[in-house]
């Protein structure tokens, strides 16, 4: 929508499709074309769903945006430099009473190990403390409530001394002062196999297979300088060192570039019911999207630039993204048609 009149929008795919006007990095208008696929995962391979999910607007969490992690990011990006690829789902126990596992996936070139641990704690014990044995599981959720994290509170509780700034929401973490209150405290589940959590002190790196959070580090490192100099020049704009992949939210072992195109294998360990392995390929679609602007239609060259992995939905979601700079013209933009090939 824009200037109170909608770009007609001309969808000849089994998929959901969503145009946009938005501002890039210099304020200058620009036409955001999203297609998003979802295919159903079976002995077949991938298939459109007969129920598309649909286009998302803003970033939907697991509960409180203040204390939970994101399950979905808004599908309005205004571009990606990497494909985001994104697992939703659990870690199953490979056999009954089973107290550790492994997951590990792989899209095309990217991968991401973890081990899983279940239930644990710190006690106490002659001025420091011990972990307790993990309990037996059934299924973990992967998220970042379950890896390293999270924040100290005061003695009483009522306020927040620290936080772990890679992971805010994670099991829970002291720092040097807090030690005294780290009796009972929960244990991580989800933890990077290469540099497992041994003692009270250490900072090891949270491993998670969703969107890392906008405001969480490393990833805010690229939001750029907001400062007195931002607020005289730039303000509204974003800052002249911005970068773009502050817009990628999936894990950094899993972002790929370039960007995946289709087609490239899929497999994960750990993560079904029956503790075999996930196997398939991403669906080989290729969109072709095109803008009827100043008269003529103009290709916009899709990209493959989210990957989102449900299992437990038997559901995977692809999402391409184009975009036609506008501005001053935006009246002269009168449709957009999307088609898909394979």
């Amino acid at each position: 929508m824009h200037g109170g009149r909608a770009v007609e929008v001309i969808n000849r795919t089994p998929f959901v499709a969503q145009c946009v006007i938005l501002p890039d990095r210099d304020g200058y208008e620009q036409l955001v074309a999203v297609l998003k696929g979802t295919f159903t995962i079976d002995a077949r391979g991938c298939l459109p769903a007969a129920e598309q999910a649909p286009v998302i607007g803003g970033d939907e969490h697991y509960g409180d945006p203040e204390t939970t992690s994101t399950r979905y990011e808004s599908d309005f990006a205004p571009f990606k430099p990497a494909t985001d690829v994104v697992f939703v789902g659990h870690a199953y126990a490979p056999r009954p009473r089973a107290r550790e596992s492994d997951v590990w996936l792989r899209v095309g070139p990217v991968g991401l190990a973890a081990h899983i641990f279940g239930e644990r704690q710190w006690i106490a014990r002659m001025g420091g403390a011990v972990m307790t044995v993990p309990q037996s599981f059934e299924k973990i959720p992967l998220v970042y409530e379950r890896a390293f994290g999270g924040v100290q509170r005061t003695s009483g509780g009522e306020a927040i001394e620290a936080a772990y700034d890679r992971n805010p929401v994670g099991t829970g973490f002291v720092t040097g002062n807090g030690y005294a209150r780290i009796d009972g405290l929960a244990l991580p589940n989800i933890e990077d196999p290469r540099d497992l959590l041994k003692k009270p002190g250490q900072a090891p790196r949270p491993v998670g297979f969703g969107y890392v959070g906008r405001h969480w580090a490393p990833r805010r490192q690229f939001c750029g300088t907001y400062d007195d100099e931002w607020e005289r020049n730039r303000m509204p704009l974003v800052p002249v060192d911005f970068d773009d992949r502050a817009w990628c939210g999936g894990p950094a072992a899993l972002q790929a570039t370039p960007h995946l195109r289709g087609g490239e294998p899929v497999s994960a360990v750990g993560v079904t019911p029956n503790g075999g392995s996930l196997d398939f390929r991403l669906p080989a679609v290729q969109p072709a999207i095109e803008a009827l602007f100043c008269n003529a239609w103009t290709p916009l060259p899709p990209l493959l630039d989210t990957v989102v992995i449900e299992p437990d939905l038997e559901r995977i979601s692809l999402t391409w993204r184009a975009r036609l700079r506008v501005h001053g013209k935006v009246r002269r933009l009168r449709a957009v048609r999307m088609k898909v090939e394979g």
